[in-house]
């Protein structure tokens, strides 16, 4: 009985937090953070619910704040400074596909950036730019999305990966690796068609231009994150700046150097006020996650479900449920791995089926507890009921695609 009623609660809050966000249109971080109040005195936690989501807020804050307001940053200088004019031509190059270029732009992005969401801002102003028509421009956004979650949540040292081989003490090594990228690349692919497909139009630049001419200057935003990274891993002596954060802060220094002098309080401005809206709803998923993790709410799910599903599966449906719950990949990762780190839930588990079932779990079901949910929504334009068809569902398939791979590797592998 214990159990149902702790399941009762959790599904309360989430019905709860879909009408606030979805039919009443609060704001995410409000909505998010009196969840997790909710979920932690309903659940028995009392005055430690407190305590609990504060903690979550902080941690999120502290693993994201720097690499979003410096992202922020350098895509305001990219638009402030019409740096797009010199990168979309060369962004052409790359395919005849816009949506397919678009959507490697978001996968490379997110590996330097270590953010799905920085680089998804970055390629706010170059999509703005691309000479598309107006469907094909939203076809890009959504590919953009999809693809830098892709690169976010399956490859190393990105937080995802980062924090589920930590809290598991996982030493990664080059097989790993390669079987990583080789998975993310192939439903990268299928990521891919699935968005390209939609709508009426085909994906076809609207109008190609091959020869830039504007200065190479504006590719030096882009550069200057991944710069310092190399230095840091390559350079004896230089290991400081391996460190994303010192790197992405470093590169956004730099790039302010780039923008003219009367351009530069608005840079400050749009970008300090871009990053706090998304840091906020990030903070606020990192609260109610911070509370489900101090909650017994692993402990009620598994005396539930444990004894109806084999034990591969456990990781993925907890990792799945706490997505949905909060929407924030870095805080599900961190919860769920955190959570199973010290169980006998999965104790015949393989280490490599555990890592990446979490991994698909983070990709089901991204909606509107998801603060890039809201970040895609106010880019594109659409509606709710869009923003799931074109970004959530295509994610979920990828995530059930990663969950199906899992199971074929752990039968024929482990």
């Amino acid at each position: 009985m214990k159990n149902v009623q702790a399941i009762l609660i959790f599904t309360i809050t989430i019905v709860l937090i879909t009408i606030l966000l979805w039919k009443i249109r609060l704001p995410p971080f409000l909505v998010l953070t009196g969840a997790a109040l909710f979920y932690g005195i309903f659940s028995g936690m009392q005055q430690n619910a407190i305590a609990m989501a504060t903690q979550g807020a902080g941690r999120v804050f502290a693993l994201l704040a720097i690499p979003i307001f410096s992202g922020s940053l350098i895509a305001l200088v990219i638009r402030q400074e019409n740096f797009a004019q010199r990168i979309v031509p060369d962004m052409q190059k790359i395919s005849s596909r816009p949506t397919l270029t678009s959507a490697i732009a978001g996968y490379l992005l997110s590996i330097p950036l270590m953010c799905c969401l920085t680089a998804y801002v970055v390629m706010i102003p170059l999509v703005e730019n691309l000479k598309v028509n107006s469907e094909i421009r939203k076809k890009c956004y959504y590919a953009t999305a999809v693809a830098s979650t892709l690169s976010f949540v399956l490859l190393y040292p990105l937080p995802v990966i980062y924090s589920i081989t930590r809290n598991l003490n996982f030493n990664v090594d080059a097989g790993f690796n390669l079987a990583a990228i080789t998975i993310s690349i192939i439903l990268f692919i299928f990521g891919y068609l699935l968005i390209s497909k939609r709508g009426s139009h085909k994906d076809t630049w609207k109008e190609r231009e091959l020869s830039a001419k504007e200065s190479p200057i504006g590719w030096i935003p882009l550069i200057l994150p991944i710069f310092f990274l190399t230095i840091g891993y390559f350079l004896p002596g230089a290991s400081l700046l391996a460190d994303v954060n010192l790197a992405i802060i470093l590169a956004a220094s730099f790039s302010l150097l780039l923008v003219k002098k009367e351009n530069l309080d608005t840079v400050f401005e749009k970008g300090s006020r871009n990053a706090g809206i998304i840091l906020l709803d990030l903070c606020g998923a990192g609260a109610l996650g911070g509370v489900i993790a101090a909650s017994s709410f692993a402990e009620n799910t598994y005396n539930l479900i444990g004894h109806l599903v084999p034990a591969l599966f456990i990781p993925f449906i907890f990792a799945a449920i706490i997505q949905t719950a909060q929407g924030s990949r870095a805080v599900t990762a961190i919860i769920t791995s955190s959570i199973l780190a010290y169980s006998p839930y999965v104790s015949e588990v393989a280490t490599i089926p555990l890592i990446l079932m979490i991994s698909a779990g983070t990709m089901v079901f991204s909606y509107v507890t998801d603060p890039f949910f809201w970040l895609i929504q106010r880019t594109t334009g659409d509606d709710v009921k869009t923003v799931v068809s074109n970004y959530t569902i295509p994610l979920a398939i990828l995530g059930i695609l990663l969950f199906t791979s899992v199971l074929l590797i752990d039968y024929f592998l482990f």
